[in-house]
């Protein structure tokens, strides 16, 4: 499985604004909109069943249960853990399925 991602990895602000400071009332509204989007606590409601995550940097071998165990496949999916209905499939950000 590839490591390279963190999903704990602090994200980066937008630091355009440093090359020119002159801020408009458009650069305050966008900023507070990032930061109520970074902060949001759940991109998702409340699942009433099992979360699985499925990821390009993921293996088969993984429970999909969590990011870091996340599985790469769509087969590995429906054969191994076999979702039902409550249950929430989520894709890491960036990943390509065909």
């Amino acid at each position: 499985m590839n490591t390279d991602f963190d999903y704990n990895k602090p994200l980066l602000k937008n630091t355009a604004h440093l090359l020119n400071p002159q801020l408009s009332t458009v650069d305050t509204e966008a900023n507070q909109l990032w930061n109520t989007v970074m902060s949001a606590k759940c991109a998702y409601p409340d699942v009433k069943g099992n979360v699985w995550y499925i990821s390009n940097n993921g293996d088969d071998s993984n429970d999909g249960r969590t990011p870091t165990t996340a599985i790469a496949t769509f087969k590995t999916l429906e054969t191994k853990c076999q979702p039902t209905s409550g249950d929430a499939i989520l894709f890491e950000c960036g990943s390509v399925w065909h």
